[in-house]
């Protein structure tokens, strides 16, 4: 018993000597901790992937069409890999890599065409929040409450996007959250216009800042965008146009061709019970659409 209360003082004192290393190694301890719960949470992949179905995906299917993609992802990949890889060895292996990232390029390209169509939305955009920066007496918590409100349809990717800042503004607390608001804001747009509009809404925000000019400056700038994208627009579908026209004469011209040289039964033989025919038909789809995902950005042009 004595022993035991003689240890007490010796492990006070021993705390006492060591207390600043023992109160270091406990905190470097529990910051990693908090960094290994924030990584296993959410990965930087997920919040990725998250991102993009912000803003492909409605609110009420945005988790439906996350899992959905996950889904098909692996799904795709159980599948490639158990016929090509088996059937065309390393080969395959690439393929079924390449087919995997399907499903992640198309989603991809859709988020391009959703910004770029939200692009094109920046002028009346512009107009419409400067109009009601005045109004509000450059109140600028109360100006994207009233911009929310009064855009229209006709503009539903940054209505959605600026909605969403409205949602969180009231209840950040820290630059780091209004930073990272911010940046989901920019990336539901990716144009040079919500960048410099997400600097001025950063400025407002956090230091009151008066950021009329600003904003009338943004507005005015894209103004002048209109007759520099007009002549782009033209071009562009002129070329596509083509593409979109001489596409299937090709197709159809080179099936006739094989069906003349060869019947029809074995030509589907050959192109499915051989390597080289399963090769090539993998080849054959994947640049279909590949082509289209290109066509498709090619004529829709971003407005910046």
């Amino acid at each position: 018993m004595a022993i035991k209360l003689l240890m007490i003082p010796l492990i006070i004192g021993i705390y006492l000597i060591f207390k600043d290393g023992i109160s270091y190694l406990l905190k470097d301890i529990s910051l990693k901790f908090k960094a290994l719960k924030r990584l296993l949470n959410k990965s930087r992949l997920e919040r990725h992937i998250e991102r993009i179905f912000m803003v492909i995906s409605s609110d009420q299917k945005e988790k439906r069409d996350k899992n959905l993609f996950y889904c098909v992802t692996v799904l795709l990949f159980a599948v490639a890999s158990y016929f090509l890889v088996k059937m065309l060895g390393n080969t395959g292996m690439l393929l079924c890599l390449v087919i995997t990232a399907m499903p992640y390029i198309y989603i991809r390209a859709t988020l391009v065409l959703k910004q770029r169509s939200g692009s094109f939305e920046g002028e009346a955009f512009l107009r419409e929040i400067f109009t009601q920066y005045k109004r509000c007496n450059r109140n600028i918590i109360t100006t994207i409450d009233e911009t929310v409100k009064s855009l229209s349809d006709n503009e539903p990717v940054t209505k959605r996007a600026l909605f969403r800042v409205s949602l969180r503004v009231k209840s950040i607390k820290t630059d780091e959250e209004l930073k990272d608001l911010l940046a989901d804001f920019i990336y539901a747009l990716n144009t040079n216009w919500s960048r410099m509009l997400a600097d001025n809404l950063y400025s407002a925000i956090r230091d009151k800042t008066d950021i009329q000019a600003g904003l009338q400056d943004l507005y005015e700038g894209c103004k002048k965008i209109n007759k520099k994208l007009e002549i782009s627009k033209r071009d562009n579908l002129e070329a596509a146009g083509m593409m979109k026209f001489l596409g299937p004469i090709f197709i159809a011209l080179f099936a006739y061709m094989g069906a003349q040289t060869m019947e029809v039964k074995k030509m589907i033989a050959y192109q499915f019970n051989t390597k080289t025919g399963v090769l090539l038909f993998c080849l054959i789809l994947l640049s279909f659409v590949i082509g289209n995902i290109i066509i498709n950005l090619a004529t829709k042009q971003k407005y910046d």
